[in-house]
This record gives structure tokens, sequence and C-alpha cells, in this order.
């Protein structure tokens, strides 16, 4: 018989939000453990997984039982070829296969964290594995002989930090994986209080997901906005390959922003 204990909906909703990832293999093993050990006590969570399983479970068998409408590969192939000239027709044609086969309502089902419809790449939600990696340290430490995306100026971003008092100093630099997307990850410890930069790969058509109440303000050219995860704050924004997230503790949402304001001109010219 399983354990039932009750839990605060966030605990919930967070444990939800994670569930799609944790089924599909996605996730780091510390998150997969804490999903596990939410899974053994909570009723409400045990139900939903076994929803979703069921749901990808109909889903192929109905992706199986559909036959391709005449004349929908040689349509995929065709355009494709502009792009794909310089491989042999046979791996062309195994890539339109591959596309019919997955098509956008399966990626939509398999993959709800993705937001409104922006062509094959939709809006992407990683707030809570970016939080969960602040805390946690989920990733691992970069190999010395690995480029990272902010080294071009990474002195000056560690003066900035410098500037701001409270003794932040960079103590730790870390690669995981998000999905497809690698995310490096800058942590400065300061006396009392950590803050990290996280960039997260993106692709042009993707596009962070938000609920529309957020706090924005626009900064040295950028839309900044404030996301509460947990009891974290993080202040984010669009870079042409990378979503960047400043990471900071409970704090005032005008503290937040004028962090970002100090460090956002250090981070665009690395990027």
């Amino acid at each position: 018989m399983n354990k039932v204990s009750v839990f605060e909906p966030k605990d919930c909703r967070r444990i939800q939000k994670l569930l799609d990832h944790f089924l599909a293999e996605e996730l780091t093993v510390e998150s997969n453990q804490e999903i596990l050990q939410h899974l053994e006590y909570c009723s409400t969570c045990q139900e939903e997984e076994r929803s979703r399983i069921e749901a990808r479970r109909l889903l192929v068998k109905g992706w199986k039982s559909q036959p391709v409408p005449p004349g929908l590969e040689d349509q995929v192939v065709a355009g494709l070829e502009a792009k794909t000239r310089g491989l042999p027709p046979a791996l062309r044609r195994v890539a339109g296969l591959v596309l019919m086969a997955g098509g956008i309502g399966a990626f939509a089902l398999f993959f709800p964290w993705m937001g409104e419809n922006r062509g094959f790449l939709m809006a992407v939600d990683h707030y809570e594995e970016v939080a969960a990696d602040h805390v946690n340290c989920l990733g691992y430490p970069a190999p010395p002989s690995f480029v990272l995306p902010l080294e071009p100026v990474q002195a000056r971003v560690e003066q900035v930090f410098g500037q701001i008092g409270n003794g932040y100093r960079l103590t730790e630099k870390r690669i995981c994986r998000i999905g497809d997307a690698h995310v490096f990850h800058y942590f400065f410890q300061g006396e009392n209080a950590g803050v990290s930069v996280v960039l997260e790969e993106r692709s042009e058509q993707e596009h962070l997901a938000l609920e529309g109440n957020e706090i924005q303000r626009v900064l040295h050219g950028v839309t900044v906005s404030l996301i509460r995860s947990n009891s974290l704050t993080l202040a984010s924004f669009e870079a042409p390959e990378y979503f960047v997230y400043l990471v900071v503790g409970e704090v005032d949402p005008e503290e937040a922003l004028q962090l970002a304001d100090r460090v956002l001109p250090s981070i665009q010219a690395a990027l």
C-alpha cells in the first residue's frame, strides 16, 4: 500500500511540472531522487504520474496506427532539400520520415513545459531546474580546458560583483544539461548570500515562457523579467544564443533589478 502524506499545493505543482522531464529521463540524479521520494508519499502526484504514463502510451499507439497521408513524405523531403543538399538522398529521406513520425502534436503532449506555438520550437520553461542547480549544485565542474561563454569578460564580471560589496567572489563554474541544452552556471559566494549567473543555450525560435504578470524592465536594450521559483528570484532575459538568469535569494524586486542593471553590460559584452 502506498504511503500518503499531505503536501503543500506548491510542492505538488513543482513536482508535476517536472514529471514529463522525469518520465523522459532528462533530469539530474538529484532531481530524480527528489521526485521519487515525493511520489512515494503523495497519492495526488502518483495519480498524475499514472495519467501521464497512460497518455504517452495512447499517443504512441495512436501514431503507430495512423497511415502516412499520400504525398506527405515527398512534400517534407522537398522542404528539407534546400538545407540538406550536402547529405545523401537516402539520409534526406530518413530525415523526412523522422519529422513526420514526430509531428508537432506529439511535441506538445510529450513536453507540456513548452508554451505558446512558435513553429516547431516553442516557449521554454526551465526555471525550476535553474533554481535547483543554484541550490543543489547539480552540474559538474567545468573542465580546465573547456572555454566557457563568459570567459572573454570573466574578470570584468568578477570585478562588478566585487564592487557590489558583500565580499562576492567566483567560487564555482559548472556545466549541466536541461533537455538537449547545455547550461553554464557561475556561482558567486558572498559573506551571507550567493548569486548565480546561469546561461542556457537557446535557438532563435525559443523564448521565455512567461505568465504575463512578471515584473519587467528594459535595461541596456533588453527586457529583464523577474520570475519567482520557490524562495528564489530569477532576473531573466534573452540573449541571441542563450537564456540568461541571475539567481538570487528572496529579495526586493528593485534590488534584483539593480543587480541585473550592473551586471548586464558585462554579460552582453561576452555574448
